[in-house]
């Protein structure tokens, strides 16, 4: 069983945390400034009632809504409220696995039994400890495999106009103490393969589905996950090739098996940029990318891993994107392109220059020009353990010596540490002994000295402190 827990429009409540009173019924955003160029990268469900979304300039937002308040970008806040959020998660299960800094999907299968009646109540007292701690609210999909879970979290969430649900929001900055809910979107959603709901969602939504795959789809009259679930399978091959087409026949039925991975090993290095990015020429266009052409290649040699492949990735401005502004992106489309290229962090200067020749290529072939480009970013795929042969040019020289020092550094008591790290308290207290599972997994110093070992059960252990 997972859960997928996604922040409600998480800058703008950080934004607005400690302050719900003032803000309650306010529409709110968080952007770099109230310029008209400034981009809206959040906006609470009071503002998108009035259709204000991310990735909007804040002038197009003023006249949705002359009465927006914009919030600047609190960053200690926005790291400070993100760990209470994952600590959360953490103090409930181990198996998480982060997706940015307010989304995680986690594992716990070992916390329920086999009804759905125990799974709400966890992702019940998931969601109440997370607001306890973050004072910020999130939405939970709950279902047995990934891709359910993160499509729940959309029937989950809040919806933009409802009044129950802006109810709910004015009862919370009333009343901190209690997590206040809509009953028709109550901030968390079971989801089965059998399920209409998963039917009647935009086939977009399912992993894959990019832009140029949902217009593939279009023409063939698929709007819905329910009209692919229509579309043969041998129709899907012609359209995408045999490993797309097989990943959509089973995702648009619910079936996910991907194996879970907490930490998945890494499939690619790269470095992108998609903010305040503006070039006036193709030589300052060139520039920026054998730049970062030149970081990921440094990436790469700090991870001692070489390359098979090349991805660049273009933020394209939209023709009917509104003023351009000077510093977000805005409405872009982002292409992709693609080649196989030979990536080692021992390369020779020259072949460090071919590597940016090729991205520039890649780049050049998705017809931006340097005026559309609102972003670049480029990815080396294909990594294996590199063998260079020859000093990298991009690499640090290190001092080379005689002879290898190892050092062998262990923390005393380290979980112990981590717990009187956060609660200070507990170096006064004595002899401590921490256990999980019915077996003691840290002792004290004090407890080690009273006769306390590792692998002992509480019951033997607790006698003699």
């Amino acid at each position: 069983v997972f859960v997928h827990i996604d922040m409600d429009c998480f800058f703008a409540s950080v934004a607005t945390r400690g302050r719900t009173q003032t803000f309650a019924g306010l529409p709110v955003a968080v952007a770099w400034g109230t310029g008209s160029s400034s981009e809206i990268s959040s906006a609470n469900y009071c503002a998108r009632a009035y259709g204000i979304r991310a990735g909007m300039w804040a002038g197009e937002a003023f006249q949705l809504c002359p009465d927006l308040v914009v919030m600047p970008y609190e960053f200690d806040s926005i790291m400070e409220t993100a760990e209470l959020f994952y600590r959360s998660v953490l103090d409930t299960t181990p198996y998480v696995q982060g997706i940015s800094c307010d989304e995680v999907f986690a594992d716990v299968s070992h916390l329920v039994q086999d009804d759905v009646r125990s799974w709400q109540a966890l992702a019940r007292k998931i969601r109440a400890d997370i607001w306890s701690r973050s004072g910020c609210v999130a939405s939970i999909g709950v279902a047995k495999n990934w891709l359910l879970a993160r499509l729940a979290t959309k029937f989950a969430k809040p919806r933009p106009g409802c009044r129950k649900c802006g109810k709910a929001a004015l009862d919370r900055a009333g009343d901190e103490s209690g997590l206040r809910f809509c009953d028709e979107h109550a901030g968390i959603f079971l989801l089965e393969e059998s399920s209409e709901c998963l039917a009647v969602l935009p086939a977009r939504e399912l992993p894959g589905v990019g832009p140029e795959s949902e217009k593939q789809l279009q023409k063939s009259g698929v709007q819905t996950v329910g009209d692919l679930r229509n579309v043969p399978l041998a129709k899907l091959r012609e359209l995408f090739g045999e490993k797309q087409a097989q990943s959509l026949f089973r995702l648009c039925r619910g079936i996910d098996d991907r194996p879970w991975d907490p930490r998945p090993p890494r499939k690619s290095v790269g470095a992108q940029i998609a903010w305040g990015v503006r070039f006036e020429d193709s030589e300052a266009l060139r520039r920026f990318v054998a730049e970062l052409t030149t970081e990921a290649l440094r990436r790469l040699a700090r991870h001692g891993r070489r390359g098979s492949s090349l991805t660049v990735k273009v933020w394209k401005a939209r023709p009917d994107a509104p003023h351009c502004g000077g510093v977000g992106s805005g409405g872009c489309d982002v292409l992709s392109r693609s080649a196989q290229f030979a990536t080692n962090p021992g390369l020779a200067p020259a072949a460090v220059e071919a590597a940016c020749a090729e991205a520039w290529r890649l780049c050049e072939s998705t017809g931006a020009t340097p005026a559309q480009v609102r972003g670049f970013g480029i990815h080396i795929g294909g990594l294996e353990k590199a063998q260079p042969s020859i000093p990298s040019l991009i690499e640090s020289q290190k001092p080379q010596s005689l002879e290898k020092v190892i050092l062998h550094l262990d923390v005393d008591c380290f979980f112990l540490a981590v717990h009187e790290k956060y609660d200070p308290s507990l170096k006064e207290a004595g002899p401590l002994v921490l256990w999980q599972y019915n077996d003691v997994i840290c002792i004290s110093p004090e407890a080690k000295a009273a006769g306390v070992k590792k692998h002992m059960r509480p019951s033997e252990a607790q006698p003699l402190v």
